[in-house]
């Protein structure tokens, strides 16, 4: 499966280095019929880097909420948090586990952090 990508998400994923990040709500309609087990947000450098630069899952619930996890409809809540990041541009991707143990990533797209121009 290609992920998708969303301008508008990709918006929501731009802010000021040293801000407070406001995070986003995803809602989703699964191409299985499985409940969600977990989601992860991993942020690249670039495409090619073999290291996240940062690593959010809803392994614990400061970080990503799962707000809903029927087999009709996934709703995740990425929450408002300091995210440890430089400026420059990065790549995200999200990723789905069901309860089934499969994996989808169903959405990626790209970051950018800002200069401060305050600091």
């Amino acid at each position: 499966m290609t992920p998708g990508k969303s301008d508008k998400i990709d918006a929501l994923m731009t802010f000021v280095e040293g801000d407070t990040w406001e995070g986003m709500s995803v809602t989703i309609t699964p191409l299985v019929e499985s409940g969600l087990a977990s989601v992860r947000l991993h942020i690249k450098t670039d495409d090619n880097a073999t290291r996240a630069s940062l690593k959010l899952s809803s392994d614990d619930a400061s970080q990503i909420l799962i707000t809903d996890n029927s087999t009709t409809s996934w709703a995740i809540s990425i929450r408002m948090q300091q995210l440890n990041l430089k400026k420059g541009s990065y790549v995200w991707q999200l990723e789905f586990t069901d309860a089934d143990g499969d994996v989808w990533s169903y959405l990626e797209g790209k970051m950018t952090v800002l200069t401060d121009l305050t600091r």
